[in-house]
Order: structure tokens, then sequence, then C-alpha cells
């Protein structure tokens, strides 16, 4: 079989009538030479399989496990997938439009490595703190806040070779991996183009305690002492700010 050129990694925990708009939308592509690999935490079983069952067009592979987490469930999807770049996306993501993979490819097909960076649309948010369209730059700004948007990166397959998610993180292990690739100097292409559009109401988009508790262990354990007192410092007043904004 040949190997397909994007892996395409959705965990899902409770299957629901997104997963079918999210399928939908990759069914859409012009260009065809990916998987789908959906990794299923067991709760509602007969869910997933009539979903996928509505698209037995598509290569799909369902991977069932006990375990959870979302980012335990995306290293099981990289263990499994075989695409030479790989793409995460949520349940209620969907791809762009019917050109993505088609311009993903063009911009890609001659690199052998790196990220590449595309945009991304927020819809259905809840916040007007939430931006609608991120543009996914790597610029000194990501050192204080998350700037990617992951639904936006398309990583190539040997960067899990020596790396994965962060299985103790809960909200913001696909921001300690960028900062990670950054910091190793990762090349980073840029895509000028709208990858996905996504459900702008997941808990990262939460100003919760648990996501700055979270960026603060991320940074503690990436940076010299000096500069994590000053990024905590700030990650205080972004944290009283948009907290107060939010209420």
């Amino acid at each position: 079989m040949e190997t397909p050129f994007i892996s395409i990694i959705i965990p899902v925990f409770n299957a629901s009538d997104y997963l079918d708009k999210c399928l939908d939308s990759i069914s859409k592509q012009n260009f065809k030479s990916f998987e789908i690999l959906i990794i299923h935490r067991i709760i509602n079983e007969e869910t997933i399989d009539v979903i996928a069952r509505k698209h037995d067009d598509l290569p799909i592979k369902i991977i069932k496990t006990q375990k959870a987490g979302i980012y335990k469930a995306m290293n099981i999807g990289c263990e499994n997938a075989a695409g030479k770049w790989f793409i995460f996306l949520g349940q209620d993501d969907q791809l762009a439009n019917s050109d993505t993979f088609s311009n993903v490819f063009k911009s890609l097909k001659n690199s052998h490595g790196g990220i590449a960076l595309g945009g991304v649309e927020i819809i259905e948010k809840k916040s007007w703190l939430v931006p609608s369209f991120y543009a996914n730059r790597v610029t000194p700004l990501i050192f204080l806040k998350n700037t990617l948007h992951h639904q936006g990166i398309i990583y190539h397959s040997s960067i899990f070779n020596k790396i994965k998610y962060d299985e103790d993180l809960n909200v913001l292990a696909d921001y300690k991996l960028n900062l990670e690739l950054i910091k190793k100097k990762t090349n980073v292409i840029r895509l000028n183009f709208l990858i996905s559009k996504c459900n702008g109401t997941g808990i990262s988009k939460k100003f919760t305690k648990s996501l700055y508790a979270e960026e603060r262990k991320i940074k503690k354990s990436l940076f010299h002492p000096v500069l994590y007192f000053i990024l905590a410092f700030f990650i205080t007043i972004k944290q009283l700010i948009k907290t107060s904004l939010s209420n």
C-alpha cells in the first residue's frame, strides 16, 4: 500500500454529529492521499461505528482504547499513523475547503521535515476574548502566550520519533510540544491559506485556574529560573485581566 501523504488523527471520547461533519469535510477533499485515525475512548461504541459506516468511502481506522486523556489519544494516533505528515483535528473541527489538502501537498511535497503553519478560523465561540482567526505565526510572542492553534499545524512524522505529547497535562500539552520544537529551532514552513475551521468552546478557550497552572508548569520546566520568574509574572497579570474580562 502506498504511504499516505497525510495522517489525520482525531481523538473522540463521545461521538456526535460533529464527527459526521468533520468526516464530511475530509471526504470533499480533492487530494486523496490520506488516512484517518479515530482514537476512540470506549464510551458509546455503537455511535462511532454508525458514523464510520456512513463514510465507508474513506480510509478510516478506528483504534479503541480504555485509556483516558486527549493527549494520550494523540500519542496513540502518532504511534499508529503511516503518513509523511500529521494533522490533529477535534471531532468538532472541519477542514476549511475542498482544496485544503491539495494546497498542503503543493506546499510540502518537496519538504522533508519540520512543521507547517496555516490559518485557523474559530466558529461557535462563546467568549469575545477568543479571536475569530489565528494566523499561526512563530514570533517572540509565543513565549508569552500560546499563539499557535494545533488544528492549523501540519507536523512531519519524524518529529514524533523523538518527542511526544506530555500526558500529565490536560489542556496545554500541544503548547508545550510547540515550545519545545521552537527551542530546538525546528524548521517552520509558512502556509498562506486556511487549514481548518474549529469550535471555539473547548477547554483551552476557557480561562480557568487549571489552564494557567499548566502554563506555569510548562514554562518552569523549559526555561531558566530567571526567565521563568519574568514569564510567571506575565502569566499572573494575564490571568487577572482575562478572568476579570470574562466575568
